[in-house]
């Protein structure tokens, strides 16, 4: 009997330890709270949660942070700090918030998770306690507040300062403008000097072109001058140069002569096109930009340049 009782002694024993190694294999080996910085908090402003894990030395822990919602956002995660006590680290894991919806709000659920030297891993999950986001105003409040005033910085410039260099530069392109437009409408033209045994009419219409360069009506907005000078030496030239009424017929019936009497067509086309233009500045008041203004006064010179007999028969010989 003794030995029969020994024997169920030892096997009572080995059973007991069996069913207790589950049992401090399933105790969590850290301590786990959470906490908010404040009980209150105005809509948009930032708040801390600090979750802190009480731990072994040997012992790894990590916090998932808080999840990101309509109602709530993670601003920021602060570096965790570690304060060892004896056999124990205090690991403090803390986030800045802010709060976007009114009322009471219950911080989201955090895991944490822990690690031991033996390779054994487990979790466990906090919350921090809720608090209520209010408005920063009263909800019968209707009262219009001022502004805040601007936050003055120290040794910053002032307004008329900060516009100095836009204005310079606007300056400086305005006076690079208006000597680019003097120097084309005053700049040197090349204008081709009388040919020996030259008519009157084509020297006539010359001097009379090269006084208008010379005066430039144009300095002075005279568009009616300048364009009426033009058409009058053209068809004054036309006229005594062929022998017809250049000055009683219109742009096209004045082609249509020109080509009759034997004008090469793309000269007619050429004087036509320039009285066109010159009609048109006159009578319609179309004003032409500048370069082409000057343009049109150079076509001149060219028609009765290619008038000259002696300046065709070098061009047929060619």
């Amino acid at each position: 009997m003794t030995r029969r009782a020994l024997v169920v002694l030892v096997l009572v024993s080995i059973l007991t330890l069996a069913g207790s190694r589950p049992a401090l294999a399933q105790q969590n080996p850290i301590d786990v709270t959470a906490r908010t910085s404040a009980q209150q908090a105005v809509l948009g402003e930032r708040f801390r949660i600090a979750v802190v894990v009480v731990h072994a030395t040997d012992l790894l822990v990590s916090v998932e942070p808080p999840a990101r919602s309509a109602a709530l956002q993670l601003v920021e995660t602060l570096p965790t700090v570690h304060a060892t006590n004896g056999p124990t680290v205090t690991s403090t894991f803390e986030y800045v918030l802010a709060a976007f919806s009114l009322g009471e709000l219950a911080p989201p659920v955090q895991r944490v998770s822990w690690l031991n030297a033996n390779g054994d891993t487990g979790s466990a999950q906090v919350a921090a306690p809720p608090l209520t986001i209010r408005s920063e105003s009263a909800e019968a409040d209707g009262t219009l507040r001022p502004l805040k005033p601007q936050l003055d910085v120290a040794g910053a410039p002032t307004w008329w300062q900060q516009a100095a260099p836009y204005v310079g530069g606007v300056l400086i392109a305005v006076v690079v403008l208006v000597f680019a437009v003097r120097w084309w409408l005053h700049r040197p033209r090349a204008v081709l000097a009388p040919t020996f045994g030259q008519s009157a009419a084509e020297a006539d219409a010359r001097v009379q072109l090269e006084a208008l360069a010379a005066t430039m009506p144009l300095t002075r907005g005279d568009y009616d001058g300048y364009y009426g000078t033009i058409a009058e030496v053209v068809r004054a030239f036309l006229q005594e140069e062929f022998g017809f009424g250049a000055r009683a017929l219109t742009t096209t019936e004045l082609q249509q002569r020109m080509v009759a009497l034997g004008v090469e067509r793309w000269q007619a086309r050429l004087v036509s096109g320039l009285l066109d233009r010159c009609d048109s500045a006159v009578y319609a008041h179309r004003r032409p930009d500048p370069a082409s203004a000057d343009h049109d006064l150079t076509v001149a010179f060219e028609i009765i340049e290619l008038s000259n007999p002696r300046t065709a028969d070098e061009q047929v010989a060619v």
